[in-house]
């Protein structure tokens, strides 16, 4: 009995000795810890001095103290008596005791301790996970946007449903994403308005929506709008965009003159100063008497300036002042009118020449019969060939497919349009400098094919044709719905040893939009045939079809009295039947 007493006293003086040493090392002030760790990982150490028995309960959960120290009670009892049960939680293995901290197995470090390599790294510990969680959602509640992508398809969903206000109200930072406003842009145009500042003032991000939807501009940054360079750049993209710009812009002479020189059309958007000024004047009504129309009432009245635009259209006497109108002098002008001098012989021209009646039942009319005059004028005339091309997209629950447009390569025409050209070097130098004035860069000039090339007549020497390119679009974010197309349809007239040229329609090295229900995947301009009245008629007029999406109908240029083309009737032959003359006025355009 006594040897055993010997023995637990020895037991317990170890024990306290160790447990003391463990009691120092906590207590000691944990400089390098953050405090909001202190309670996960250690005791208070105030409260680690008092005993266990005075310790309050706030201080010292019951559940931690048997896992902390023994019970005084439990250790005054003899080995022999203790529950072998109690021993394990009343204290440790002597022989692990005895060990540092450092050197103990981590399996039999007591629960309360923290691992002494992780209490060596403070400033290595992350919050907690589930405070990281709770600030993501604080963030995504503040407006950062941390899961744009998530609300992409809700938001364009509801632009397709015409909800003009849903733009409006979404977080700024989705106002700033450029792939989003870019989409919406696409459905409707007038949600750029609800785009952040900083994509209405990115050049780049802008031109790259003009090219598709011109109204943009409307909403675009007046930087850009007041910006010269940039305003130069869009109306080649396209031809109607300086309606949008600053009215200090259209007040600037130097550059309104370039302008106008660029497309007389330019005219119309002119600040009325320069409108009156002469210099400006002359330039538009020299290519285009019909902008008489546009001009001041001082201009309307200057016999001058009328009978400049009277020698480049007749037409433009509707738009002269009541006196003048009566001048005999200019009234002559109106003499020259055109050689169609019926619009109902017109009618029957393009029905018994043009028009397949066909009696099958929803068929109706078809236009048919090119080149049935005039077949020997061609100098040129291949079909650029296109086609449809199926794709597939395995990125969705589902796999769908899309249909592209592109080019037969391998069976177009593989010259070059100079060659074609290559007795005209003239027109090639006014050509190329046409599209390299506007910015269009020499690949894609050289790149061009010449779709056809005639002659109209001789005295003076006169042409047509069309040149094409179709390419790949070069935005990845507009999809196989759109091309990129270069295309130019003119009519040329050699005066002396210059080349004047019509433009009868022109794009711009731009992405199209293509559908299936275009024969070509777009509108297009097709040289149909010549017309002359009778066969005195040395004034030979240029017959076009016009390829629409759901119209097809002929457009007729006539050379007007300065040398220059312009679109004289507009006509739907395919609907006509038997029709008394003044409703064939109204479908003519007269």
């Amino acid at each position: 009995m006594v040897l055993a007493m010997g023995f637990l006293r020895v037991i317990l003086i170890v024990f306290f000795s160790l447990f003391g040493a463990f009691a120092n090392a906590q207590i000691r002030p944990p400089i390098e810890m953050p405090a909001s760790m202190m309670p996960s990982m250690m005791p208070d150490p105030a409260a680690m001095a008092q005993s266990p028995a005075s310790m309050p309960s706030s201080m010292m959960p019951p559940s931690m103290m048997p896992s902390m120290m023994p019970d005084p009670a439990a250790m005054a009892q003899s080995p022999a008596s203790m529950p072998p049960s109690m021993m394990p939680s009343m204290m440790p293995d002597p022989a692990v005791m005895a060990q540092s901290p450092a050197s103990m197995p981590p399996s039999m470090m007591p629960s309360m301790m923290p691992d002494p390599a992780v209490m060596a790294q403070p400033a290595m510990m992350q919050p907690p996970i589930q405070e990281a969680a709770i600030q993501e959602v604080q963030i995504a509640r503040d407006g950062t946007c941390s899961n744009q992508y998530e609300f992409f398809n809700q938001i364009l969903t509801e632009v397709r449903n015409k909800n003009p206000d849903y733009i409006k109200n979404i977080l700024d930072c989705l106002k700033l994403d450029r792939r989003l406003i870019f989409q919406v842009s696409l459905i409707d145009p007038s949600q750029f308005q609800y785009a952040s500042d900083i994509l209405k003032e990115d050049e780049n991000f802008v031109y790259r929506l003009i090219k598709i939807s011109p109204e943009v501009l409307k909403y675009t940054s007046p930087k850009l709008l007041s910006d010269q360079s940039f305003m130069e750049r869009a109306i080649y993209l396209s031809r109607d965009s300086l309606q949008y710009a600053d009215p200090r812009l259209l007040n600037n002479k130097i550059f309104m003159k370039k302008m106008i020189i660029a497309d007389s059309k330019n005219y119309i958007f002119a600040s009325n100063r320069l409108k009156e000024m002469p210099e400006y004047v002359e330039i538009a009504l020299r290519d285009n008497g019909l902008l008489l129309e546009f001009a001041p009432e001082k201009i309307k009245s200057d016999k001058k300036f009328v009978t400049i635009a009277l020698k480049s259209n007749y037409a433009a006497m509707k738009f002269a002042s009541q006196e003048l109108k009566k001048d005999k002098a200019l009234q002559k002008y109106t003499a020259e009118k055109s050689s169609i001098k019926s619009e109902k012989d017109l009618h029957k021209s393009l029905q018994k020449n043009y028009i397949d009646g066909s009696n099958k039942k929803n068929v109706g009319n078809v236009i048919s019969g090119r080149m049935k005059f005039f077949s020997k004028n061609e100098i040129i005339d291949r079909n650029y060939i296109t086609k449809w091309q199926k794709i597939y997209n395995y990125n969705g629950p589902m796999p769908s497919e899309k249909m592209r447009l592109i080019s037969a390569d391998s069976r177009n025409y593989p010259t070059a349009w100079k060659e074609d050209f290559r007795k005209y070097p003239g027109l090639v130098k006014k050509i190329e400098s046409f599209f390299l004035n506007r910015q269009i860069d020499q690949n894609t000039i050289d790149s061009l094919s010449t779709t056809y090339l005639w002659k109209v007549k001789s005295n003076p020497q006169t042409l047509v044709f069309n040149l094409y390119l179709l390419r790949d679009s070069k935005d990845a974010e507009l999809g196989s719905d759109f091309a990129d197309i270069t295309s130019l349809t003119a009519i040329v007239q050699k005066q002396k040893n210059t080349w004047q040229m019509s433009v009868v329609e022109v794009i711009f090295d731009s992405d199209v939009k293509v559908d299936l229900a275009y024969e070509k995947g777009h509108k297009s301009y097709d040289l149909w045939d010549l017309y002359v009245v009778n066969k005195d008629d040395r004034n030979p007029k240029i017959l076009f079809r016009v390829k629409d999406k759901f119209l097809d109908k002929f457009e007729i240029f006539e050379e007007q009295n300065n040398g220059k083309y312009q679109m004289v009737y507009s006509v739907d032959p395919a609907s006509f039947v038997d029709e008394p003359e003044e409703e064939v006025k109204k479908q003519v355009g007269w």
